[in-house]
């Protein structure tokens, strides 16, 4: 249908409960998502998104990180061109 998901990293530290981390834990498997974001809101929130992202290295490698925070988000801005041709 053309939806879309990101993830909250925030997600996989167990902060929004047991069953919002094994959903995502579970989507992630399934390779559901197009994107994984911090959605920091302030300094002090910092460091369960990083733990966030340890967990997904841990869990799923390097690479899953790398292509679901880098590399998706870049194309999908390239492609729609927000931001030009860099």
């Amino acid at each position: 249908m053309g939806a879309w998901l990101q993830g909250n990293l925030r997600c996989l530290t167990g902060e929004d409960g047991y069953i919002v981390d094994r959903v995502m834990c579970q989507l992630l498997q399934e390779n559901r998502y197009q994107m994984l974001a911090l959605d920091v809101q302030h300094p002090t929130c910092l460091k369960s998104r990083l733990d966030g992202m340890q967990f997904v290295v841990h869990e799923f490698g390097q690479d899953t990180l790398d292509r679901l925070t880098r590399d998706a988000p870049r194309c999908y801005l390239l492609d729609t061109g927000m931001l030009g041709s860099v």
